[in-house]
């Protein structure tokens, strides 16, 4: 069986890929040439990118989102404004949401923090990433 997986990873392999292309993990090895990196992702000997993944945050609502470290900054207005950037794949986010006089926050949803309402939602980024956060 193991085999098989092999098989399917080297029939989609070209060794010419850009870093940060081919993803890996326990269940999906790199090819024999490659060796899976921290950030989940093949790598050369030598290679020392430093891969992202992209987090996009959803604003539903007359809110804000601002996260630490910094690279999101998103003001809500009406039903779905968003804005996202990349993160080192490994990084530890916390997203903190802020409302106004007049609005309330309700909850955290997407990947990550689904239904919680704290204030903030703190996770580490792996892969691409949609969180969204909901205001009345």
């Amino acid at each position: 069986m193991r085999w098989l997986a092999a098989l399917a990873l080297s029939a989609c392999y070209a060794p010419d890929l850009p870093p940060c292309t081919v993803t890996c993990g326990p269940s999906s090895p790199c090819p024999a040439d490659l060796s899976c990196g921290a950030d989940h992702f093949c790598h050369a000997d030598g290679d020392d990118t430093t891969c992202s993944a992209t987090l996009s945050v959803q604003v539903n609502g007359a809110g804000h989102v601002t996260s630490m470290p910094s690279g999101i900054d998103c003001t809500g207005g009406g039903s779905g404004d968003g804005c996202g950037g990349p993160f080192a794949v490994g990084t530890s986010i916390t997203l903190t949401q802020n409302h106004g006089n007049d609005v309330m926050f309700a909850h955290w949803g997407g990947d990550a923090c689904g239904g919680s309402m704290a204030q903030t939602c703190t996770f580490t980024i792996e892969m691409p990433m949609t969180v969204a956060a909901t205001f009345h």
